[in-house]
């Protein structure tokens, strides 16, 4: 098993499936460290660490077509 994924039943074995796809959407849609800390029960760093094994963000660009 992969460390993400590890980390991944970790989170749902304390916190439950609902934090963990929270956890998730949260991270997909840029919501800040902070906010995910709140809803979990954790500390902001620690949703930072959980991010930077669960995924890692990018950046995309639309071009404007003109």
């Amino acid at each position: 098993m992969t460390s993400a994924g590890r980390v991944a039943r970790s989170i749902e074995a304390k916190y439950g499936r609902a934090a963990l796809l929270g956890l998730a959407r949260g991270l997909q849609a840029g919501v800040t460290h902070r906010e995910l800390a709140v809803a979990i029960g954790v500390s902001a760093q620690r949703v930072g660490q959980w991010a930077q094994v669960l995924g890692y963000p990018l950046r995309t660009y639309q071009v404007h077509p003109n």
